[in-house]
């Protein structure tokens, strides 16, 4: 009879020896699946986040912000400021008005510019552009004839000799003898060089003494006056 209740024992061990690892396997499964279902959890919390991120940066307040930045940059880029020094353009300017100086506008004729002269790095000159690149130009002694490029004008060749009776487009100006010497190697005012004077002839050193200005001194156009303030506005 012991031998009996022994063989019937056996097989019981068995079954428990058999179910024992599977119970170990069940275990590192649900281990495995606990650890994907938390990396998924993760992954939706950094979507949601950069969600809530780009909902905080498109919120109008800040896109304004935004703009505004990119506006300013834009303006110190493009944009420099100076003071008026001296009576060189008045009536247009009076001693220290300030003004806004437009770095990449087009230079146009009869438009007014800020340039730094080769004789005096240091300061920065406020002029009228009078020549612009194209138009023809004649010398005689002193005294230089300026045809802008825009007149229809022909046969004029033997401008130097009509120094008393001269066409309406025709410009008359005198300059030094440097200067005189300087344009009488042109038939036309060279590319990227400009003529300029000041609007109080009298009181103004410009082209007549200082030669054509080469685009490479010149820091941009004047657009804007902002003081004294009574007389802010554009500037013509």
């Amino acid at each position: 009879m012991n031998e009996t209740k022994q063989n019937k024992r056996q097989p019981i061990e068995k079954k428990i020896k058999r179910k024992a690892p599977a119970s170990k396997k069940r275990k590192s499964t649900r281990k495995k699946s606990g650890g994907r279902n938390k990396a998924y959890a993760l992954k939706a919390k950094g979507k949601q986040k950069k969600k809530s991120r780009l909902a905080a940066i498109l919120q109008p307040q800040n896109i304004f912000f935004i703009l505004f930045v990119i506006l300013c940059a834009s303006f110190l880029f493009q944009i420099k400021t100076h003071q008026v020094d001296g009576q060189s353009m008045e009536p247009t300017f009076q001693n220290r008005d300030r003004i806004f100086v437009n770095r990449t506008k087009k230079i146009k004729r009869y438009e007014i510019i800020t340039f730094d002269p080769r004789s005096n790095e240091a300061d920065s000159y406020v002029k009228r552009v009078i020549g612009v690149p194209g138009d023809r130009i004649w010398v005689k002694e002193n005294s230089v004839f300026l045809l802008p490029k825009e007149s229809n004008l022909e046969g004029l060749g033997d401008i130097p000799q009509l120094s008393i009776q001269l066409p309406d487009s025709v410009i008359k100006i005198d300059v030094s003898a440097g200067v005189a010497g300087q344009m009488a190697r042109y038939t036309e005012i060279p590319e990227n060089n400009y003529f300029v004077q000041g609007d109080n002839r009298n009181h103004s050193t410009d082209s007549r003494t200082l030669g054509l200005i080469n685009s490479e001194q010149i820091e941009g156009v004047v657009v804007y006056r902002y003081y004294p303030f009574f007389k802010a506005g554009i500037v013509h």
